[in-house]
């Protein structure tokens, strides 16, 4: 322990239950099988009422369970909504490729590998 706090060591490896089980019911769901038991274990820690397992409800047990937790932009990537309007969030004009779902590559890169193209939204400087 350093109390100074220029070296904390702080460095642990946080992985939450919920979280794997949630995977584990997304995993499923994906492969066609039923992952209702996985979502309903983390539901039903905190008193909430049966839900079958589809993408849509694991995609918002997500938000419930890990909120705060950084998670969201990542989870609306792989479900395939992020591009979309959601909340208070509209919906960019050219954002129907989905180009959002992927940052722009470097221009320093580009610079130093020719072989490279910007990513599809992003243009050159």
């Amino acid at each position: 322990s350093h109390s100074d706090g220029r070296q904390p060591d702080n460095d642990i490896v946080l992985f939450r239950y919920a979280d794997a089980l949630l995977m584990k019911s997304e995993a499923k769901v994906r492969n066609g099988e039923d992952g209702s038991l996985e979502l309903n274990e983390v539901r039903s820690r905190v008193g909430m009422p049966y839900r079958e397992a589809t993408l849509e409800n694991i995609l918002k047990e997500r938000l419930l369970e890990l909120v705060w937790e950084g998670w969201r932009r990542q989870d609306m990537v792989r479900f395939g909504v992020y591009h979309k309007s959601y909340d208070q969030r509209v919906q960019l004009a050219d954002e129907k490729n989905g180009y959002t779902t992927v940052f722009p590559i470097p221009q320093k890169s580009i610079d130093l590998n020719p072989k490279l193209k910007q990513n599809v939204g992003y243009k050159l400087l």
